[in-house]
C-alpha cells in the first residue's frame, strides 16, 4: 500500500532528491554535461529548488544556502 505524505513531508523529500540529483550532475565532466538534455534537467532542478526555497520552513529543512551559487546554471 502506498504511503501518502503531507505537504511538509513531500517538500522535504523533494529537497533531498533534487539536491542529490544536482550533486550528481555537478560531478560530471564538461564533455558529459554538454548534452542539451542534461543542461535542461539541471536548470529545471535548480528552478524547483528555488521555488521550494520560498516555503516558510525551507531553511530548517536543508535549503539554507544560495542555490544559484552552489549549482550555477
Amino acid at each position: 500500500m502506498k504511503k501518502y505524505l503531507n505537504a511538509e513531508e513531500t517538500l522535504v523529500a523533494m529537497i533531498d532528491y533534487i539536491t542529490v540529483c544536482l550533486e550528481e550532475i555537478a560531478s560530471l565532466d564538461e564533455k558529459d554535461l554538454a548534452s542539451q538534455f542534461q543542461r535542461g534537467q539541471e536548470t529545471a532542478l535548480v528552478e524547483c529548488l528555488e521555488l521550494i526555497q520560498r516555503w516558510e520552513k525551507a531553511s530548517e529543512n536543508g535549503l539554507d544556502f544560495n542555490i544559484e551559487e552552489t549549482f550555477p546554471v
